[in-house]
């Protein structure tokens, strides 16, 4: 468990994990991107979802294990998630498609993979900066409200920490 004090090299840390996987991010789908993390907390992890906006979000999400384990979930909205899968698929697939919250077959397994870049570079800046062995699952996609997304990795958490 990480105490408080040590959170101040784990913000920096994060900071250069983010710093890295916008840059993929960039070079992936040759959009601008910009990362900001504000601040990096210690939470009870039963009170995580509290405050966040009940919105529909796109989400490309893996569970990490090994040294550090959880989930690392990226949320987009519908119309920057459509934005991201048509610059990754340079709007093959997309036909009928661009302009509603559906996702085709293409539009989610190219969410996915950039779910899949974005979190190993992640994963591999945290590993390698903390020294440690952490291995990542398979990404998957979910197109839902927030807490329908983040409630399952949230309760399975909380059972480990109870």
């Amino acid at each position: 468990m990480v105490e408080l004090e040590d959170l101040n090299p784990l913000n920096k840390l994060v900071n250069e994990s983010v710093k890295q996987v916008s840059e993929d991010l960039t070079q992936i789908t040759n959009m601008e991107t910009h990362s900001k993390i504000s601040r990096i907390s210690r939470i009870n992890i039963k009170e995580f979802g509290e405050g966040l906006t009940p919105n529909q979000r796109v989400a490309s999400f893996v569970q990490i294990s090994g040294d550090l384990e959880g989930f690392l979930i990226i949320l987009l909205k519908p119309d920057s998630a459509k934005k991201v899968a048509s610059s990754m698929l340079a709007d093959m697939g997309m036909e009928g498609n661009k302009d509603n919250d559906e996702f085709s077959e293409m539009e989610r397994s190219a969410l996915m993979e950039v779910g899949n870049i974005l979190t190993s570079s992640f994963v591999d800046g945290m590993a390698n900066a903390s020294n440690s062995e952490i291995n990542s699952s398979p990404p998957q996609f979910a197109n839902d409200m927030v807490g329908a997304i983040i409630d399952p990795a949230i309760s399975m958490l909380a059972e480990e920490t109870d």
